[in-house]
């Protein structure tokens, strides 16, 4: 992999919908809703982020008083579900479930794709701890054990992501180049399909949600070897940040939040704002994200605007030292 020196990519695409998300809107939509919602995921049915969605979806609509419909449309690395939300009519009735890879990663890693300036934030539910794990067969049990087994075996580890250019991907790129190993990317279409191939040994290690994996990593299934954020998990006390294993680098924390179309006025931005932030806050919500080692936040637009702001700081510089082209075996 050949080092960047600068970024060589351009940043406009996802941050030009930041500048103008504050300015006033009129007051309109004073009955919205009248109708039901529907909530764009771009993750699969079934897996820890959709279980995320719903239950955050399921809260919304006690609040909002029309149901909150999940609808997944799942690939290319989350941008169908983002475009979907983005060519929406800008009328409140269509929100988008996101997380820094769709928004932040893969607009980055591939510049020529518009949505981010056709999005504007609406809250930050929560932080999602990814997790680095291996299949339990692999004689490791720390990162610096994985990178000396990497290095004594040059070209015969390989790690999973859920897609070219996601955050997994990045993650795993980005570990190569700090490491100074090579571990083989290989892309499949979800969590589920990576986590049956590390049961089955096809795989040597990946990046996860912690939601997907701390059941396995319990019962010993799978082996944890550090949480790619800045707090340990809830549920996983025991597991290192890569900050403290020796890898600070490696260490960003991940979000989910929601986003919309931004031509839709900001009195409804608000009220969906609203009612995911009185979802979030609820104990409820907040004791059922906890057992999937979710940490909830539950804030508002302009927080979100900010946390979106420092990711694309951060992850341009992770990026920007890569080559591109590596994103695309």
């Amino acid at each position: 992999m050949h080092a960047r020196t600068a970024l060589q990519f351009p940043l406009v695409p996802i941050l030009a919908f930041l500048g103008a998300m504050l300015v006033a809107a009129p007051a309109l939509g004073q009955d919205f809703p009248s109708r039901p919602l529907r909530m764009i995921t771009p993750f699969a049915t079934g897996g820890a982020s959709d279980v995320v969605a719903r239950i955050v979806a399921e809260k919304m609509a006690v609040s909002l008083g029309q149901s909150v419909v999940v609808e997944n449309r799942v690939g290319a690395g989350g941008a169908i579900a983002m475009e979907a939300v983005a060519r929406a009519e800008p009328d409140g009735y269509t929100v988008g479930f996101t997380s820094s890879s769709a928004l932040v990663v893969v607009p980055l890693t591939k510049p020529t794709l518009t949505y981010p300036r056709e999005l504007k934030p609406v809250s930050h539910l929560c932080n999602v701890p990814i997790i680095m794990v291996t299949r339990a067969t692999l004689p490791v049990s720390t990162v610096s054990e994985l990178v000396n087994l990497a290095k004594n075996n040059p070209g015969k580890l390989n790690y999973g992501s859920s897609g070219i250019g996601g955050l997994p991907h990045v993650m795993g790129e980005n570990f190569n180049n700090i490491a100074g190993i090579r571990l083989f990317h290989v892309p499949y279409k979800g969590d589920s399909q990576e986590i049956t191939a590390l049961l089955s040994g096809d795989l040597d290690t990946a990046f996860l949600a912690t939601a997907s994996v701390t059941s396995l990593i319990e019962s010993g299934k799978l082996r944890g070897l550090a949480i790619a954020g800045t707090e340990r998990a809830p549920d996983l006390p025991q597991i290192p940040t890569f900050a403290e294993a020796g890898y600070p680098e490696s260490s960003v924390d991940t979000f989910y939040g929601l986003v919309i179309a931004s031509a839709t006025p900001q009195s409804i931005v608000d009220r969906i704002a609203n009612a995911a932030i009185d979802a979030v806050r609820t104990p409820e919500v907040r004791e059922r994200m906890r057992k999937l080692n979710v940490i909830p936040v539950g804030t508002g637009s302009a927080e979100f605007a900010d946390v979106i702001r420092k990711n694309t700081v951060a992850w341009s510089r992770v990026i920007g030292v890569m080559d591109l082209k590596d994103l695309a075996q």
